[in-house]
């Protein structure tokens, strides 16, 4: 077992007993390697049930540290777990969307080390049950240290009533985060951000939101099926797409916004 990997199948031993752990293997194009764990464990019924959790690492000195969307572990079952580990820096564009694999419909638990600081478009999209990083209700996910795609998130409603951090470096795209249930949003760091894209915010549980100065443009349905009590607009901000903040409670509960003199087009 390679270093990367030793704690976590230990853990996993733990927690299932001795389990059936492949060999480590390459996956394609890349430097970066795969774990397959597989276990058994009582189903609720009093049956047995066969689960399995994935292992991305990478050994020392390597290059190529992009997780891809590969093939490799298409034919692995029942995935409850996928540990991506120290050493990784990217995981590309749609490496985990559920629609594109049916195996992951059983996945609750994703790890992201902190050495990953890209995460593709569509890459965990449709994980309905997962959560990320341990995160679950009334607790706190920080991602401000990673570059997030267009759809990556959407619809993960593990994510429900997570507080959320993301950096204020970088645009947002269309459905990052739709359909997440999320508790908050707070943008930290340098700015750089200049748009949030359409109903990048939309089906979630936020009260508030601080758009963060530098932001231009706000798309169509950004934050749209939220119910706001708050919502602050910084100045410079030229364009609010339509329903941007759209409700069916017409946000009740927000007494007061203002609109910044620059807002030159409202949807």
């Amino acid at each position: 077992v390679p270093v990367w990997a030793e704690k976590i199948i230990t853990d996993l031993t733990n927690e299932y007993g001795q389990g059936l752990t492949s060999s480590s293997q390459s996956v394609t194009g890349t430097d970066v390697k795969y774990i397959t764990f597989t276990y058994q464990k009582e189903s609720p019924d009093g049956g047995v049930s066969t689960g399995s959790v994935l292992i991305f690492g990478v050994d020392q000195e390597r290059t190529n540290t992009v997780l891809p969307d590969a093939d490799d572990w298409e034919d692995v079952g029942g995935i409850s777990a996928i540990y991506i580990t120290d050493g990784i820096t990217e995981i590309a564009n749609g490496a985990f969307t559920y629609a594109e694999n049916p195996n992951l419909s059983t996945l609750e638990d994703v790890s992201i080390a902190d050495t990953v600081t890209v995460i593709g478009e569509n890459a965990f999209s449709g994980n309905s049950k997962a959560h990320f990083n341990g995160a679950g209700q009334g607790s706190t996910l920080d991602l401000s240290h990673v570059q997030i795609g267009a759809g990556a998130f959407r619809n993960c409603a593990g994510l429900s009533y997570v507080d959320l951090t993301l950096s204020n470096q970088y645009d947002i795209g269309a459905n990052t985060f739709s359909g997440c249930d999320l508790g908050s949003v707070t943008f930290v760091g340098e700015g750089g951000m200049k748009t949030i894209g359409q109903s990048a915010f939309a089906g979630n549980h936020l009260a508030s939101i601080g758009i963060p100065e530098g932001v231009t443009a706000i798309g169509n349905d950004a934050f749209s099926g939220n119910e706001f009590s708050s919502i602050t607009l910084p100045d410079g901000l030229a364009s609010i797409g339509d329903r941007a903040f759209y409700t069916d409670t017409a946000n009740e509960d927000l007494a007061a916004l203002t609109i910044p003199d620059s807002v030159t087009s409202i949807g």
